[in-house]
């Protein structure tokens, strides 16, 4: 039950405000240009398939990740000469430029 005065939180409010605060991760592959949402961003469907800190990962989880994220792009990026892997090592570079590591 909410406190009398105390303003409800609205879920989309505060996505708004991350949506601003983390552009999309924008990069390239074979000439063709992409975008990936911030991790924060991704669908749960991605979320359940990350790997936990304990080990590697399934390299079929991999691929959907890639695929989820990517959406109806994951075809074009792998004709591009894009592969699954290649999106860590985007999340990567981006995170040590960030001076954080993934997962952080």
């Amino acid at each position: 039950m909410s406190k009398p005065n105390k303003s409800r939180l609205r879920i989309e409010t505060l996505r708004k405000t991350l949506i601003e605060a983390s552009p999309e991760i924008e990069f390239s592959v074979g000439g063709e240009d992409f975008s990936l949402p911030s991790v924060e961003l991704w669908p749960d469907e991605a979320l359940e398939l990350m790997p936990s800190g304990e080990g590697q990962p399934d390299v079929r989880s991999i691929v959907a990740i890639a695929r989820i994220v990517l959406g109806a792009d994951y075809e074009r990026f792998k004709r591009a000469g894009g592969r699954a892997m290649d999106l860590f090592l985007v999340i990567g570079a981006v995170a040590e430029d960030q001076g954080v590591t993934p997962g952080e």
